[in-house]
């Protein structure tokens, strides 16, 4: 595990052992342009029927 990151000023770092990668986390605003998105696709298939 000396491939680590280590911690500086309190920061948290993960690590991962072996081949794994590290997946990024999306930002709450894309999280809420895609359930915007998602609510419009449901409203207009709604308002189709």
């Amino acid at each position: 595990m000396s491939n680590c990151p280590q911690p500086n000023g309190g920061s948290f770092v993960a690590c991962a052992i072996g081949e794994v990668a590290f997946s990024a986390i999306p930002e709450p605003s894309s999280m809420v342009m895609f359930g915007l998105g998602l609510a419009a696709l449901v409203g207009a298939r709604f308002r189709r029927s």
